[in-house]
């Protein structure tokens, strides 16, 4: 098979003009990424930890075989909206639970006391999808001040 010819110039101003571009855009894409790992605020962590809780990162990772891939789903789900922040209250994505593919899901309790707003319903909705679609069992590990009031409306609605 013969190579294919580029006609990609590195050094004209429009490519480092792109370039640069690009670099801020994956910046900001890590940045959000990196908002949607919060957890809760030091004092709230600190509380759990007090109270021989685990957090909803600790929780997932035990409950995943060693070493299993986790292929997380919807981090930035409600990014931009007036919820809870960019992913909600809430981790989940598929990993290996005894050898076998499984959803598995774990509510953020050290932030805003795991209560699910409208971005965190949504996200749910879709990994149960993802997994009656994929036909994959799914594990919820729950810790939940349950509705956020403000939004029950548009929650139980």
């Amino acid at each position: 098979m013969q190579p294919l010819k580029s006609n990609i110039v590195p050094h004209s101003a429009t490519f480092q003009e792109a370039r640069q571009a690009m670099l801020e855009l994956c910046h900001t894409l890590n940045e959000h990424l990196e908002s949607s790992r919060f957890q809760g605020k030091e004092k709230h962590l600190k509380r759990a930890k007090e109270q021989g809780k685990l957090l909803a990162r600790e929780r997932l990772e035990l409950c995943l075989d060693r070493d299993s891939p986790f292929l997380e789903l919807l981090p930035l789900a409600g990014l931009g909206g007036k919820g809870f922040g960019p992913g909600g209250t809430t981790v989940g994505g598929i990993g290996l639970v005894s050898g076998r593919l499984c959803m598995v899901i774990s509510n953020v309790g050290t932030n805003k006391g795991g209560a699910v707003d409208y971005a965190t319903l949504q996200k749910s909705l879709r990994l149960g999808e993802i997994a009656m679609e994929n036909q994959l069992p799914v594990i919820n590990l729950v810790e939940s001040a349950g509705a956020n009031l403000p939004e029950q409306a548009r929650i139980f609605n």
